[in-house]
């Protein structure tokens, strides 16, 4: 709904323990940003996946890694996931969604 972006982080949703927790590692300002800060992102959604992170999410199964370098002209978003994917969840990753997909690989870190 407009508007509403505010009030939901007002309301600390996107913190550790919230609806829909971001930068668990404290995000770029926090942690360090040397210009390639996307390889921390990645670090980072490895670690919640395995459930080692500083600021662990309990019962963390998903996470939505995304980066932008060369000035905004390129970009990336991984998806992980601690958990295996069912046939039909591999099928719709796979099919196009209207998205430009280039490349699509199902893989996880399960336990």
């Amino acid at each position: 709904m407009p508007r509403e972006a505010g009030a939901f982080i007002a309301e600390h949703n996107t913190a550790a323990g919230g609806k829909l927790p971001l930068n668990t590692n404290g995000g770029g300002l926090f942690y360090m940003h040397s210009g390639m800060y996307g390889m921390y992102a990645l670090q980072e959604s490895v670690r919640q996946m395995r459930g080692t992170a500083w600021a662990q999410i309990p019962d963390a199964r998903i996470s939505v890694c995304h980066g932008v370098g060369g000035m905004f002209a390129a970009s990336g978003t991984i998806i992980m996931s601690n958990q295996v994917p069912s046939a039909a969840v591999a099928s719709r990753l796979t099919r196009s969604s209207g998205a430009k997909v280039e490349h699509v690989e199902i893989f996880g870190f399960y336990r």
